[in-house]
């Protein structure tokens, strides 16, 4: 008797581990292939404002969920480097923060237009965007999600260069 529950117990476990190994599987395949396409990661471009103390981002962006799985706890990470030759020689780094997007379900798009916002920061004698030239403000957007059941984790890295 206690032959047979021991046999019915590693066939058990071993069912349950082939089906967690084949959704592993999957859901890596069904994320490769997401993020493989242009069409489904797509950045507008952002649109920035500054004056002499404050820097603000608006970043339209969009994900096509095409996979199997949903996108669970997708967040959107920015940070900015403000440089220009002859006001501010050395770059400023400016943590812009993250933004927390709601889950998207398989087969579902998100398009969204976030906001973020720098204060406080020191870009002196900079009194508006228009009035300054040859300005450069370097992006680095993070887009973090899990996926496949929360068992695989993905992080995309985009860099978007404004000037003027």
């Amino acid at each position: 008797m206690v032959r047979i529950a021991r046999t019915t117990l590693r066939v058990i476990m071993l069912i349950i581990q082939l089906c967690l190994t084949l959704v592993s599987i999957m859901g890596t395949l069904s994320s490769i292939l997401i993020t493989s396409s242009p069409y489904n990661i797509y950045i507008d471009t952002p649109i920035v404002n500054m004056d002499n103390s404050s820097l603000s981002v608006t970043v339209p962006f969009g994900l096509n969920n095409t996979g199997l799985y949903d996108f669970t706890n997708v967040s959107l990470n920015v940070k900015a480097e403000f440089s220009n030759a002859s006001i501010q020689p050395t770059p400023v780094l400016i943590n812009m923060g993250s933004s927390s997007i709601s889950n998207i379900p398989a087969g579902n798009n998100f398009y969204d237009s976030t906001a973020f916002s720098a204060t406080n920061i020191d870009i002196t004698p900079v009194t508006s965007i228009s009035s300054i030239v040859n300005w450069e403000v370097k992006l680095l957007l993070t887009i973090i999600s899990f996926y496949s059941l929360n068992l695989i984790s993905f992080e995309i890295i985009l860099n978007v260069t404004l000037g003027g």
